[in-house]
């Protein structure tokens, strides 16, 4: 079973993990929420690929051929991957393994004792493992590992030393040998021991003369261990038998041991020595495995490498560079500290001097007193907190890092990054996401144990890591709950990280006025303006775009569109109003509040809902007969606006009424075609060339409904979509004249200004364009992203509704290879606001809707009847890939030489043959290992004849060759 503890550094991303959930939850950005998938994936990735890395793991028990108790010698382990995966930084006692693939073995050796006589089971032992990423310390006990102590033997100088009941027989002989008896003195041989030179009688004789004793020659010894009981008294009685045992067999007696659990016949040698030594190591408690443990090792050193270093410096980069991403810091004193990180990667890449801690704390001091006390007044709380990380940066390259420092300096790398999402909403997240993303896993794989050099073993294993935890911090991301209801009261929002909520400075046009490129700043806000339901039952399928109307503007002074208080008189029934500052309030009856026009009242009725925001501005679809809310009061203006009589800043409900006919009240207001003429056909001051386009395009139009379409169709054609206005000093000319794309308030205002040269009143309209809709709840989803500008303009006494600007953004300029790239771009762009920074608790259970209903039964059943077919031709071709594969392999590895069939018969029975081996130096290995393989030497001569004499066997050696492969595969089989 594999047991996972959190490191220090999984406590860490916890720390990280629950920092960043906060901070999603409380703002409802959706790039933290992208964080937080990322760090809990990280670590889900990390508990379940650790799970699978040892799942597979065995490991055996290699010792010496003798091993006494209480002695120190090294253990063998013999780790096994017996799985179908890689395991990845197995640690062992401190024994490295990089890579251990699936059949693949290696050993490891390490100091140990045996503490116990017979047989000892290896407790204590685990094999740990951090990959991947370091975030839990994965170990694996390994359990049933047992090896065998011989007993503890001493040293015995002489036969009186000996406590062993011990019984002699048979007659002594001078012998040399080591008995205690002086047989005689004779001259000294080469053979003789130095220690037998008697020094005396060598100096007065003048020769080199010997002792030579009388030792039990040929003689039997008796030793008998009775009664053997347990503890260490036991242990004692056991280690002097067998330290007698090993005395007399020294002496060249034949020796026999006789116990009440057997005996060991008679017999000499080294052998019967270790034949006696293993059944007294089996006696009594021997025979039951007891508990050898093994010290605990943890190696709690911080990881340090050139290439972690380098690895850190990379991701430096990378945090560095998504801080230009966020709109409220500058380019320049980003450029201006760039140059520090380069500066610090070659300090530290040839060592040079670095300042050290003296220097740097009181600048960090400092840093932070200005921070604190200036910078968060002056710059806001925001860029000060951009400031305060572009300084740990800067300070992280340029000092001395010392090897304990690059968690913490990991750690300021995921600040910096979970700063950047909170503060940016642009598509470019996303690269910088996958940036960080390859970074911190490649720096965690490194800070887990895992060499740069050995890449090529895990490097694979490394990006599934990766690849999945991409996958899990998607589904983290769809997922996890989202929630709105604390959005403006929490500490993450007084941070300046809630990007989603609405500003003034972006909702400013649908009430005072608009200026060129103001939509590109209101396009990349997805927040939510209002929902807005049919109350009428819809057709199947989604609903069409809605365009959702809010303030019309008359007056532009080639830059800016605004309005004024325009004084008029308007009829209700049969009674006359005038307008009180320009606004004419509309009557109640009792819920409802009527607007002037003719019409019937129309049964497709709507409900708005308004999220709070300091607007007054009354938003409508289509002709307007009433809107019912039981509180409040409405009026509108010459443009046909309808506001509130003050700001929603709690929300606000109400029903719209709309009547058949066309929109507007202009039936309603009194002088209504002098009121056109002297508000709705001002044009700004130019150089000629915006007329003479409107001349040129209307020339041959014969009424103004004609013009108008005239004017819409060609700017559909002629003028390419960006979504994004690249510079708020760009003129209505240069959109025509110059780089002819823009966004939408550029098409509007273009369609205004020339129709109104044309002589036909026009009016640019800001509102939004519906066109999220809501199978779950079965309503529009309104966000400040689709806000959207088009034209209104008065032909044949109706206000028509003029869109110029190209349909999804796509123009007639489709031969450009890079409008078709920009055009892309943008519809990229368009889908990220709208489904990563847009998507919220209404876009959630709309999406799991959704699944639940194209996973309809008949939906699934479809499927399945379709997928019958490709699915029965895709198995039927991996079979023959199979078939095709197993045949490849079997007939490459069936031998067809003598030595090839006989190799593979020796390898069956253990004899593997090392590369640096000829084939005659395996066989006779084999023979001298197993005699009964000795075949294999006359079928490896019978082999070197065929192969070097380049003539074929004759009939009677094949026969021999075949007879010698059958005894060789019948002996083969019986493995010792």
């Amino acid at each position: 079973m594999t047991r996972s503890r959190l490191t220090r550094l999984g406590w860490g991303t916890l720390g990280m993990a629950v920092l960043s959930m906060a901070a999603s939850l409380s703002t409802g950005n959706n790039l933290l929420y992208v964080l937080f998938g990322l760090v809990v994936g990280s670590m889900v990735v990390a508990w379940v690929g650790g799970k699978l890395n040892l799942r597979g793991v065995a490991a055996e028990v290699r010792q010496p051929d003798q091993v006494f108790r209480g002695e120190s010698f090294k253990l063998g382990l013999k780790v096994v991957n017996k799985g179908r995966l890689p395991g990845i930084g197995l640690r062992v006692r401190g024994a490295w393994i990089a890579r251990l693939g699936p059949g693949q073995e290696q050993e490891a050796r390490f100091p140990f004792m045996f503490r116990h006589r017979g047989v000892n089971a290896v407790e204590g032992l685990e094999l740990e493992s951090l990959f991947p990423f370091g975030f839990f310390r994965h170990s694996k006990a390994l359990q049933g590992l047992t090896g065998t102590a011989l007993p503890k033997i001493r040293e015995v100088r002489a036969a009186a030393e000996i406590t062993a009941d011990a019984s002699l027989s048979g007659r002594p002989r001078p012998k040399k040998g080591r008995g205690d008896e002086l047989f005689g003195i004779r001259v000294y041989d080469q053979s003789d021991d130095s220690r037998l030179i008697n020094w005396k009688l060598s100096a007065k004789q003048d020769r080199t003369l010997v002792n030579e004793f009388c030792a039990p020659g040929e003689s039997r010894v008796t030793i008998r261990l009775e009664n053997i009981g347990s503890g260490e008294a036991a242990e004692a009685r056991v280690a002097e038998a067998a330290s007698a045992f090993k005395w007399y067999v020294d002496t060249g007696a034949e020796v026999r041991l006789v116990t009440p659990e057997g005996a060991v016949d008679y017999g000499k040698g080294l052998l019967h020595l270790d034949k006696a030594l293993r059944f007294m190591a089996l006696l009594g408690e021997g025979r039951t495995p007891r508990p050898s443990r093994i010290q605990p090792h943890e190696d709690r050193s911080a990881p340090d490498s050139a290439a972690l270093r380098r690895v850190m410096f990379f991701g430096t980069a990378v945090v560095y560079g998504s801080l230009f991403l966020i709109d409220e810091i500058g380019f320049r004193p980003l450029l201006a500290l760039a140059p520090a990180l380069p500066l610090g990667w070659l300090l530290h890449e040839k060592k040079l001097w670095r300042p050290g801690r003296l220097l740097w704390d009181p600048a960090s001091a400092l840093v932070l007193l200005y921070i604190l006390t200036l910078d968060w007044r002056y710059s806001g709380v925001a860029v000060a907190n951009v400031h305060l990380v572009l300084y740990l940066l800067v300070n992280r390259a340029l000092n001395a890092v010392r090897a304990e420092d690059l968690r913490q300096w990991f750690l300021i790398l995921f600040l910096g990054f979970f700063l950047a999402s909170g503060l940016t909403l642009t598509p470019w997240y996303f690269l910088a996401f996958l940036l960080y993303l390859a970074f911190a896993g490649l720096w965690l794989c490194l800070a887990s144990g895992l060499e740069f050099q050995e890449r090529r073993s895990w490097f694979p294993a490394m990006g599934v890591g990766l690849v999945a935890t991409l996958a899990a911090a998607g589904m983290l991301f769809v997922l996890s709950p989202r929630r709105d209801s604390f959005r403006h009261i929490n500490p993450f929002t007084a941070m300046g990280i809630d990007k989603l909520q609405p500003k003034a400075s972006t909702v400013a046009g649908f009430g005072e006025g608009v200026s060129l490129g103001w939509y590109g700043e209101l396009k990349r806000s997805s927040s939510r303006m209002m929902r807005v339901r049919p109350l009428f039952a819809a057709g199947p399928g989604d609903p069409p775009p809605l365009y959702v109307r809010g303030a019309a503007f008359d007056v532009f002074n080639g830059r800016r569109w605004s309005k004024g208080k325009v004084g008029f008189t308007y009829r209700y029934g049969t009674s006359k109003y005038p307008a009180v500052s320009g606004r004419a309030w509309t009557p109640r009856h009792g819920e409802l509040l009527e607007f002037p026009g003719k019409g019937e009242p129309a049964p497709q009725a709507l409900e708005f809902i308004y999220y709070p925001v300091n607007l007054t501005v009354l938003f409508t679809v289509g002709a307007v007969n009433a809107v019912a809310m039981p509180s409040g009061a409405v009026y509108f203006d010459h443009t046909d606006s309808a506001y509130l009589g003050s700001p929603y800043t709690r929300g606000l409900r109400y029903n719209l009424v709309p009547r058949e006919g066309p929109p507007g009240f202009g039936e309603g207001i009194v002088d209504y075609e002098k009121l056109l003429q002297e508000r709705f056909l001002g044009v700004p001051a130019s150089d000629g060339r915006v007329a003479a386009l409107a001349a040129r395009l209307t020339a041959g139009a014969r009424t103004d409904e004609e013009k108008a379409r005239l004017v819409e169709t060609h700017l559909r054609r002629a003028y390419s979509y960006s979504t994004y206005s690249a510079s708020k000093d760009k003129t209505l000319e240069d959109f025509l004249f110059k780089d002819r794309k823009g966004n939408c308030e550029f098409f509007a205002t273009a369609a205004a200004v020339l129709l109104r040269h044309a002589g036909v009143p026009t009016r640019l309209v800001t509102g939004f364009l519906a066109s999220e809709w809501n199978e779950y709840g079965k309503f529009y989803d309104v966000r400040q992203g689709q806000a959207h500008a088009w034209v209104e303009a008065y032909a044949e006494g109706r206000w028509i509704t003029l869109e110029p600007t190209p349909a999804s953004g796509f123009s007639a300029a489709r031969d450009a290879l890079l409008s078709r790239l920009q055009r892309m771009m943008n519809a990229l762009e368009l889908r990220w606001y709208r489904h990563v920074i847009g998507y919220d608790s209404y876009s959630q259970r709309d999406t799991f809707y959704r699944l639940s209903q194209a996973l309809t039964r008949e939906r699934v059943t479809g499927w399945l009847k379709a997928a019958v077919q490709p699915l029965g031709a895709g198995l039927f071709l991996a079979g023959l890939v199979f078939l095709a594969a197993r045949l490849r392999h079997s007939f490459k590895s069936r031998p067809t030489t003598l030595y090839g069939r006989a190799a593979r018969l020796l390898e069956n029975a253990g004899m593997t043959r090392e590369p640096s081996m000829t084939p005659m130096e395996h066989a006779l290995k084999a023979q001298a290992g197993r005699p009964e393989l000795d075949p294999v030497v006359e079928l490896v001569e019978l082999h070197y004849r065929e192969r070097y004499s380049g003539q074929a066997l004759d009939a009677g050696q094949a026969g021999r060759a075949e007879e010698l492969l059958r005894t060789l595969e019948q002996v083969s089989g019986r493995r010792k």
